[in-house]
């Protein structure tokens, strides 16, 4: 469901040029599967380790992008995505999906950060909100999904007490960036695909 409020978000973003970010955690959701994946609908971040490496990390930011980012940026693996058009109508339907392949009979992949951004309206281009996830969890191994964009599991939500934080400040035109890193995320050529075997996805959509 798609809304313009434009009265409602100009006057939402003079507000909140002026004040300092809210601030909440992200926490680990339950595993729901994307029945045939996430495709390429409401992608924020693309990530794939380089050469030999295990490691990737990227972000997608006001600023473009960092890291090791796959894709064009801003693409449609890499880019800002506003609430309305994740069709998330309010922060309790807020959710992360991990859409993580690994190659051959590689079953693991270890976060050890992910940060979720809520930047202004149009013109505004201050940070309202801000979510890492609940860093007392840090390191968190993780099963990645069975094939790329096949049913990703693994999701981050805000809690109750932390959604209510964004929903006091939410609007349809916000726009979501993320920053994530993480190991055990070998790279290595598998048939079909001998340019980039392996990528971890992060895709916001609503529950």
């Amino acid at each position: 469901m798609e809304q313009v409020l434009l009265g409602t978000v100009a006057a939402h973003g003079a507000l909140l040029a002026f004040a300092a970010p809210a601030s909440a955690s992200l926490i680990q959701g339950p595993n729901l599967a994307i029945p045939g994946g996430g495709g390429n609908s409401n992608i924020i971040l693309s990530l794939q380790s380089p050469g030999n490496s295990s490691l990737e990390a990227g972000s997608v930011t006001l600023a473009g992008c960092t890291g090791n980012t796959i894709g064009h940026c801003p693409g449609v693996a890499n880019m800002l995505r506003t609430f309305s058009s994740a069709r998330i109508s309010s922060a309790a339907a807020l959710t992360l999906f991990l859409d993580a392949a690994e190659p051959g009979s590689d079953n693991l992949i270890t976060l050890t950060g992910l940060t979720l951004k809520v930047y202004g309206a149009g013109a505004n281009n201050s940070t309202v909100f801000s979510a890492p996830f609940s860093a007392g969890v840090l390191p968190l191994s993780l099963i990645p999904s069975p094939g790329q964009g096949n049913n990703p599991v693994n999701t981050f939500v805000l809690g109750d007490m932390e959604a209510a934080k964004l929903q006091a400040l939410f609007a349809p035109d916000l726009r979501v960036g993320l920053s994530a890193n993480f190991t055990n995320a070998p790279n290595a050529p598998v048939a079909g695909y001998p340019q980039w075997a392996r990528r971890s996805q992060l895709v916001v959509l609503h529950a």
